[in-house]
Formats: structure tokens, C-alpha cells, sequence
């Protein structure tokens, strides 16, 4: 029998946090946070209304608990600041917090090297080059931009100077 995967719904109000950033945001329930806190679940997959999804986290603020939206979401879910918008959370089970491109994961195949710099890294360092991968429609640019990856964790034996690895992208789309 195939296991059910635990889903949680609920409707929040797409709210800004005011300060020194502005960022959009859902506040979480607080009985929803206890659950996840409860099982030790930090990613999500994150459903927006009924077509959009993201995956992140329920971030902690002073005095409650938020998913954090950009305008994108807000666009891709025809959806304002004040509006009410329908969630839908599920724990994350993939290895890296988002699915891995299959360009980056055959370069990491055939480059153990680079694969094992990227191994070192924090959780959100992977999850920032994955992104910086993923977010490519351009199949040609998401395997330039694999290829810097790799090149660049080995020449700088596994550390991330993103200021190099963007010169680095740029000089590999020049080649290509």
C-alpha cells in the first residue's frame, strides 16, 4: 500500500514585512509550524493557488512564522499585496531542497571532482547553484552555465566566490 503524503492546505493574506526590505509573505499557522516543527521538517513544496509551485521554507520573524513570496508568485498567480491566496504545503524529500537539472547532475556524473567540491558544500550554497541552473530555459545556457559551476568549484578547490563564478558564466556563453 502506497503511503499518503501529508498535505496541508490553508488560505493566508499576502502581506508585506516593512523595514529596511520589503519582502511579501503568507503568514503560516501557528498549528501548521507545531506540526512540521514536530517532524523535524524544514523544506517544503510549496503550492501556490491551483498552477503555481516553489519550494522554500517557513521562515521565523519576532512574533510569527511566514512563507516568503516574490513578485514573480504574485504574477504567476495573478494575485496582490491583500489578497487571499490558497497554500498548499508538502515536506520536501529531495536530496538538495529542489530538484537537481539533469545538465548540472550529468556534469557532476562525469566530473566526480567538481561533484565532491559540490557534496562539501552548506545546504544553501547547493540549493543557490541549483538555482542558478534551474531558473535557465535556454537548455545550451544551462549547460554553460553547469560547465562554469564545475570549473569553477575545482579552481578554487571547492570554495564559492560568486563574483568569480559570474565572470566565469559570462566567459563560458562567450565560448559557446
Amino acid at each position: 500500500m502506497k503511503k499518503e503524503k501529508d498535505i496541508i492546505r490553508f488560505e493566508g493574506i499576502i502581506e508585506e514585512l516593512k523595514g529596511k526590505v520589503y519582502n511579501l509573505h503568507i503568514k503560516v499557522p501557528p498549528h501548521i509550524v507545531k506540526h512540521y516543527k514536530a517532524k523535524g521538517v524544514k523544506r517544503f513544496l510549496i503550492h501556490l493557488g491551483p498552477e503555481h509551485h516553489k519550494y522554500g521554507a517557513i521562515l521565523p520573524s519576532s512574533t510569527f512564522h511566514y512563507i516568503l513570496l516574490n513578485r514573480d508568485d504574485l504574477s504567476k498567480t495573478d494575485h496582490f499585496t491583500g489578497d487571499t491566496l490558497a497554500v498548499s504545503l508538502t515536506a520536501d524529500e529531495s536530496k538538495y531542497g529542489l530538484p537537481m537539472p539533469e545538465e548540472l547532475e550529468e556534469i557532476f556524473r562525469q566530473d566526480e571532482g567538481a561533484a565532491a567540491y559540490f557534496e562539501k558544500l552548506s545546504p544553501g550554497k547547493q540549493r543557490a547553484l541549483i538555482h542558478l541552473v534551474s531558473k535557465v530555459k535556454n537548455t545550451a545556457s544551462r549547460i554553460n552555465k553547469a560547465l562554469a559551476i564545475a570549473a569553477h568549484l575545482k579552481e578554487e578547490s571547492g570554495h564559492l566566490d560568486f563574483k568569480k563564478l559570474n565572470q566565469l558564466i559570462k566567459g563560458y556563453n562567450r565560448k559557446f
